[in-house]
């Protein structure tokens, strides 16, 4: 009996047992050390001894964190915030330049709420906290009576919030200063002015829901981009160098727009709108696209000098002066297209657009171009009556077609060319240059031109033509096309 006794006292009943026992014994034993092995290899330098150390540290660190409830005080207050969506409160007087308050998180949600009886010119040190509220509870402020003036230099990234919760104030406006690269800034109330520090890209939120007025938005900043949520949107005064982006729920103006430094290359502006656009001056240079889904666009005064598009869904565009735009001009129009019915017909107006190389105007309704001296190409498609003044007196290519029958029945849309001045090489030329007349469309469309013109126009070779001629061609899928020739203009002038 002792023979088949293991070393560990167990008496086993037959050799069998005793040698099976004893295999086991090796075999786990081997086990035991190659997995110390392996465990030993696995955490090396990681600064874990084993892994259930490191399970250990790892739901330690996952579990649930309390979140940061902090009340500033009037010392100078350290808040690290956490994972959690932690809050921090303060006040005018505790809200002080030698607060520091941080959060490492950058997808929790942590608020901070500021109640002020003044202007605030602290500037601690805030980073991390992704919603900044600034609430006035007074009548007035020390600084311009009607507006609340907050420093927000130390917050280096969130939303920045302005509001005055005091029923009686006669605060309605904002005033924030320098605005940090990545800060988006937020008001229902008037905001008076934004500044932006040097090169930032800065977001403004204009929150109110009818008409709200940015008085201005300053400062050397690079690109600027404007939500508006109400019935109107005003600016005044915007100094971006680089991008500017307008979305607004209704109507957009823009009364000024001058940049601190004006790079054609790198500056432009983009509106995108739901109701009418209204441009009276922008001193950039650049690029310009306006976009409405309803509503006209009107462009009195802009220097804009590369590309401009303009386009609006339920309305007319009106081009007063975009002279600058050297590159292309692109127009589209979208109404009723019925001169009878009430309502935008769609029409365009370019009263100048005597720069831009090519010109594109898509109309539901008529077409008028003024003033285009140097548009090599001329493509309009209309669904109303269009005129063609003589001083666009530079196309080589004239591309017409109809985006409808005439007012929206079967008959054929009339561009009518007006007579030159029987020059061949001036403003006021009227259409001598002619190479390419182009139809295309599926409705009927006629050209009606001076005779006198288009004899100019066969004769010239000033565009490089290798043949004197005026080429044709009509690649319409219906329709008609016609060019048709105003001969009491050549009796007028003879007499």
């Amino acid at each position: 009996t002792a023979a088949l006794t293991s070393a560990d006292g167990t008496v086993h009943a037959t050799v069998d047992a005793a040698i099976t026992s004893n295999d086991t014994a090796i075999s786990t034993a081997a086990t035991t050390a190659a997995t110390a092995a392996a465990e030993t290899t696995l955490m090396t330098g990681t600064g874990f001894a084993s892994v259930s150390a490191l399970l250990a540290a790892y739901n330690t660190a996952s579990a649930s964190v309390s979140a940061v409830s902090a009340t500033l005080t009037t010392s100078a207050d350290t808040v690290n915030g956490t994972a959690a969506n932690d809050t921090i409160t303060g006040t005018g007087l505790t809200y002080t330049t030698g607060d520091i308050i941080v959060d490492a998180s950058s997808v929790d949600s942590d608020v901070m709420n500021v109640t002020a009886t003044d202007d605030i010119a602290a500037v601690p040190t805030v980073a991390g906290i992704e919603a900044i509220n600034f609430n006035l509870d007074a009548i007035t402020t020390a600084g311009t009576a009607t507006s609340f003036e907050v420093d927000t230099n130390g917050i280096t990234s969130g939303t920045i919030t302005f509001d005055v919760t005091k029923a009686s104030s006669t605060v309605t406006g904002v005033t924030a200063t320098n605005v940090a690269d990545g800060v988006t800034v937020a008001s229902d109330l008037t905001l008076t002015s934004v500044a932006g520090e040097a090169n930032a890209n800065i977001t403004v939120n204009a929150t109110g829901t009818g008409a709200q007025t940015i008085t201005s938005i300053s400062g050397t900043t690079d690109d600027v981009t404007v939500v508006g949520s109400g019935t109107a949107l005003t600016i005044t005064q915007l100094t971006a160098e680089e991008n500017t982006t307008i979305t607004n729920a209704g109507g957009v103006t823009i009364t000024d727009m001058t940049a601190a430094t004006d790079t054609a290359s790198i500056i432009s502006l983009t509106v995108n709108a739901g109701g009418a656009i209204l441009v009276t001056d922008t001193d950039n240079t650049g690029s310009m696209s306006l976009t409405t889904s309803t509503g006209n666009i009107t462009v009195t005064d802009s220097d804009q000098s590369t590309t401009g598009v303009f386009t609006t869904s339920n309305g007319n565009i009106i081009l007063t002066d975009v002279a600058d735009l050297a590159t292309s001009v692109t127009a589209t129009a979208t109404g009723d297209g019925v001169d009878a019915t009430a309502g935008a017909d769609g029409d365009i107006t370019l009263s100048d657009t005597s720069a831009a190389e090519a010109v594109t105007a898509t109309a539901t309704g008529a077409i008028v171009v003024t003033a285009s001296e140097a548009a090599g190409t001329l493509t309009l498609s209309a669904g109303q009556a269009s005129t063609i003044a003589n001083t666009v007196s530079d196309v080589q290519t004239l591309n017409l077609s109809a985006t409808q029958g005439m007012d929206g029945g079967t008959a054929a849309v009339t561009f009518t060319a007006a007579d030159g001045d029987d020059g061949t090489n001036g403003a006021a030329d009227g259409l001598v240059e002619l190479d390419n007349i182009n139809f295309t469309g599926s409705n009927s469309v006629t050209l009606l031109m001076s005779l006198d013109n288009f004899d100019d126009a066969e004769a010239d070779t000033s565009n490089s033509t290798t043949a004197a001629a005026v080429i044709a061609t009509d690649t319409m899928t219906g329709g008609t096309s016609r060019i048709e020739f105003n001969v009491t203009a050549e009796i007028g002038r003879a007499s």
